[in-house]
């Protein structure tokens, strides 16, 4: 039997080059020899092969295939090294904008819970409480509703005039500005449950 080597590989060879890829076929020179011939190639070097060996009657035959453009492609890496790059700064800024606001959040929530809304507070939140409280009818106060732990904040002048004090700081004097202070101890357990249920 006559084999025409490379037309056994030909279909193969072909699709190989049309993929944009490098080869070379070699054979084994003689079963004493363990060395490779070269029969056919389309390159003269070749870095870092894949290579297949292969039986064909009772020769072996080496085929080494490689990328023409070589196994690592630059660009891409360059594209995935920035893109990633550009991700981490990006979500390192993120966290520390978030950090920055969460801080700022806790500065006006100390400050709120500290002066009772006093002036600097308010004008932090944008409004002046004095002036919006004294034009509206009805005695009213604000409060941080909690069972354990509740703390006035803040009463307009018709709540101190109905509750008896002068001001405000004499409501927190009494009351160790807790809300639970402001009801008769009698009344207090009813009072709790009308406004926890």
């Amino acid at each position: 039997m006559i084999l025409r080597v490379p037309e056994i590989f030909e279909d193969s060879t072909n699709a190989l080059s049309k993929f944009k890829y490098n080869y070379r076929l070699s054979r084994e020179a003689s079963v004493l020899d363990k060395k490779y011939v070269e029969v056919y190639a389309n390159c003269d070097k070749m870095i870092r092969p894949v290579t297949y060996n292969l039986t064909v009657g009772k020769e072996k035959w080496k085929l080494e295939i490689m990328s023409r453009a070589g196994w690592s492609n630059s660009t891409t890496l360059y594209l995935i090294f920035f893109g990633g790059l550009s991700l981490v700064l990006l979500l390192t800024g993120l966290t520390i904008v978030l950090f920055l606001l969460d801080e700022r959040r806790v500065e006006l929530k100390k400050l709120v819970n500290k002066d009772g809304l006093q002036s600097d507070v308010r004008k932090q939140l944008g409004f002046v409480l004095n002036d919006i409280s004294e034009n509206l009818p009805g005695a009213f106060m604000i409060y941080r509703a909690d069972k354990e732990d509740d703390e006035i904040f803040y009463a307009n002048k018709e709540f101190l005039d109905m509750a008896g004090y002068e001001n405000l700081d004499e409501l927190f004097k009494s009351t160790k500005k807790s809300f639970r202070n402001l009801i008769h101890e009698d009344q207090r357990e009813a009072v709790e449950v009308s406004i926890w249920n």
